[in-house]
């Protein structure tokens, strides 16, 4: 009887705890994506320069743990692109500020495969 009583609450919580999980999933991208579309860099070379609300995503790569069989998000790795073709990595886990790092197009060329892209040819008039 007890079984059986515990496994109707348990079938009764189940879709709460599912939607709870993915409003915290929601909350959690918000908060980097906001983490980012904020990031600025100045830089004396324009090609360093960074804007996240004009940057281009390449690539997102979300970072998770395992414990307990839970499943917990910790992060989300981010490859982007400024506006003169220069690619950037970032990794966010929505609270700390996030790791960023310019890369030259051979690591970006590494990292990204088939995903990397030359940058535009400049002409100097």
């Amino acid at each position: 009887m007890v079984v059986a009583v515990l496994a109707v609450v348990w079938l009764v919580r189940l879709p709460w705890m599912i939607r709870a999980r993915r409003q915290r999933e929601r909350d959690f991208f918000a908060q980097i994506e906001r983490q980012f579309q904020a990031l600025q860099v100045d830089d004396p070379d324009p090609l360093r320069c960074f804007d996240g609300s004009r940057a281009t995503v390449v690539q997102d790569s979300v970072r998770s743990t395992t414990h307990e069989g839970r499943n917990k998000l910790t992060g989300i790795e981010r490859y982007a692109r400024n506006e003169t073709g220069e690619y950037f990595y970032l990794i966010a886990n929505g609270v700390d500020p996030p790791f960023f790092k310019h890369l030259s197009q051979e690591e970006a060329r590494l990292a990204l495969g088939l995903a990397w892209r030359a940058p535009p040819v400049q002409i100097d008039a």
